[in-house]
């Protein structure tokens, strides 16, 4: 199995290339972009993951986001800091049944 690693986002075609590197060189990290279809039993799972609270994912970004960038042993003065920014809630709609 090959992997195409080549870039596919530039905008101009000519500058897409092509690069196939061994899929046993690939490493999947967790939460990686899939694009395919999910199975029966992945999907409930994707949907409980999706549903976490803003302090669960903060805990989640803090305690492994470090480690995947290699940075849980530095300590020249990096602070782990998240930016807060405010929300609106707002109700559901009122569903009308057409009859």
């Amino acid at each position: 199995m090959v992997v195409d690693v080549g870039a596919k986002n530039d905008p101009n075609p000519a500058n897409r290339k092509i690069e196939y590197i061994p899929g046993e060189l690939c490493e999947v990290v967790p939460g990686q972009l899939f694009l395919g279809r999910l199975s029966f039993t992945r999907s409930p799972e994707m949907i409980n993951f999706a549903c976490k609270t803003p302090a669960e994912n903060a805990t989640t970004i803090i305690q492994s986001g470090r480690p995947l960038f290699g940075l849980e042993n530095q300590t020249d003065g990096l602070v782990c800091q998240l930016h807060r920014t405010p929300v609106k809630s707002i109700s559901a709609p009122r569903l009308i049944e057409l009859t």
